[in-house]
């Protein structure tokens, strides 16, 4: 029997259009797991570090995020080093985090400030860091989020709690006072945020067409964008743009360059003489520390509160080239004294009666400096990696005997 060509014919084209609309299927699906595998979004919209610096009337808005960029941190005075900080997706110094945790990992959250960042140190030297190198060693399945914030203090933390803790669950969480947080005005109220999230069947290209025209930053994988903390003279962030012939009077002529081209923190102008106010002010943290206990006992999170000493509590060492700084202060200004030393002692007593574990580590970091073992930069307040690294062994030694 002979077959029919006309029908023949006819299947063809018709094979043929198939074809095409499974390459071009193929073709999207393949665009897609490109760009999703490229540009991964975080769990949450509208979870970064900008909403938690925001004080008073500031509005921050998607365009202001810091995400997935490689910040800066110089201080020449001290280093020729860069210090590079990766951020994350929502902006913190840390790897990616998920919402949820891995089966059978503890999830330890550290909430401070740049001491908790880690400023003036690499990424695997810093407290959260190392507590999770210190557990891997012990044979512990550690997971640490370092939300740690340069500039910001307890307003902000109450805040960061509030918003950070129904979200990531974590097991623990260690919140670590600086000197300077403790005399920030605390009245603040708790800022809360309504969370949003991207769209899990939205195309990816579709989506970050949106995120580019709201001057949204875009997730990329890697951390090929960079910037820094700091920004040189002329820059308007830069008050040596306008403030110089004032300003070059307190300084040296070396620490004045420095300031200018960003190479150091220009806010260091004077700065020994605001901390000896605020070292000695009469505080008292007692309502916050039940706010901070309160809003961990909603999300049935045990709560540790740690204190971290300014170096000119400890030792007058750095007062030398604190003066640089400040060419107005006196010969000497010595705050090791009793009234100096305050604030560790109220935070003593409010989380006793709180029942909060509470650690001062300025014994442990004064015995350090009694013994010209020097922990924080001759400049820089911020300590070096040796100092950063003895305080979380001490850390993670008090959480694991408790």
């Amino acid at each position: 029997m002979s077959r029919n060509p006309r029908k023949s014919k006819a299947k063809k084209p018709k094979r043929k259009g198939l074809n095409i609309v499974l390459y071009i299927l193929g073709l999207l699906v393949f665009q897609e797991l490109i760009f999703r595998w490229l540009f991964p979004l975080p769990d949450l919209a509208n979870f970064n570090r900008v909403e938690f610096q925001a004080t008073g009337n500031m509005q921050p808005t998607s365009a202001n995020y810091v995400r997935k960029v490689d910040m800066h941190w110089r201080s020449t005075p001290d280093t020729n080093a860069t210090f590079h900080y990766l951020m994350n997706a929502y902006g913190f110094r840390d790897k990616d985090w998920d919402l949820e945790k891995s089966s059978g990992t503890d999830r330890i959250m550290f909430i401070g400030d740049s001491f908790v960042e880690g400023m003036m140190v690499e990424e695997e030297k810093n407290i959260p860091s190392t507590f999770e190198a210190l557990a891997t060693a012990d044979g512990r399945s550690v997971e640490t989020m370092n939300l740690g914030m340069m500039g910001v203090g307890v307003p902000h933390y109450k805040s960061l709690m509030y918003n950070a803790l129904p979200k990531f669950n974590p097991d623990e969480v260690i919140l670590v006072l600086y000197a300077n947080d403790v005399a920030i005005d605390n009245e603040t109220g708790i800022r809360g945020i309504k969370f949003t999230s991207y769209s899990s069947t939205r195309p990816r290209l579709l989506e970050l067409f949106d995120m580019a025209g709201r001057k949204e930053p875009l997730p990329f994988r890697w951390h090929i964008r960079e910037d820094s903390f700091y920004k040189p003279v002329p820059s308007p962030q830069n008050p040596w743009t306008t403030n110089e012939q004032e300003y070059r009077q307190y300084v040296t002529p070396q620490i004045a360059e420095a300031m200018k081209a960003a190479d150091f923190n220009y806010f260091r102008i004077n700065w020994v003489q605001q901390e000896q106010n605020y070292l000695r002010a009469k505080v008292d943290l007692g309502k916050d520390l039940g706010i901070f206990k309160k809003l961990a006992d909603q999300n049935n999170t045990p709560l540790r509160i740690v204190y971290i000493p300014s170096r000119h509590q400890v030792t007058n060492y750095y007062y030398q080239f604190e003066r640089k700084c400040c060419l107005t202060c006196p010969g000497m200004i010595d705050m090791t004294g009793p009234e100096y030393q305050v604030h560790a002692a109220m935070l003593a007593q409010r989380c006793q009666q709180l029942g909060l574990p509470f650690l001062d580590l300025t014994p442990l970091v004064k015995s350090a400096e009694d013994t010209e073992n020097h922990l924080y930069w001759d400049y820089d307040d911020h300590m070096r990696g040796k100092g950063y690294q003895m305080m979380a062994r001490e850390i993670y030694r008090w959480a694991a005997e408790k």
